[in-house]
C-alpha cells in the first residue's frame, strides 16, 4: 500500500480533542499515529481508539504508547480479489 496521506498527533493529552475537531466530510488520513496510552501508566485513551474505529479505522500496529491506524476502506481497495479481510 503506496501511503500518500498520513496523520500523527502526539500533544500531550489532546489528541482526542483534535480528532473530535476533525469533520468527518474533510480531510481523511489514510494512516493516523495517535498516542493511546499516558506515559508512566498503565491508562490507555479508550476513547481515541473508539471514536477512530467508529469513524472506519482499523488497528494496525503501534507500540506501547502509540496506535497505528489504517482507513478500513484503503485495506479493502488494496485486498487481493476473493479475499477477506478481518477488520
Amino acid at each position: 500500500m503506496c501511503i500518500r496521506d498520513r496523520l500523527s498527533i502526539d500533544v500531550e493529552g489532546l489528541d482526542l480533542q483534535i480528532l473530535q475537531s476533525m469533520s468527518e466530510g474533510g480531510v481523511r488520513p489514510t494512516v493516523v499515529c495517535v498516542e493511546t496510552a499516558v506515559f508512566d501508566s498503565s491508562a490507555l485513551v479508550g476513547p481515541a481508539i473508539e471514536l477512530l474505529r467508529s469513524r472506519g479505522y482499523a488497528v494496525r500496529g503501534g507500540s506501547m504508547i502509540n496506535t497505528m491506524f489504517v482507513d478500513e476502506r484503503a485495506l479493502q481497495a488494496k485486498a487481493p480479489e476473493g479475499a477477506a479481510l478481518s477488520l
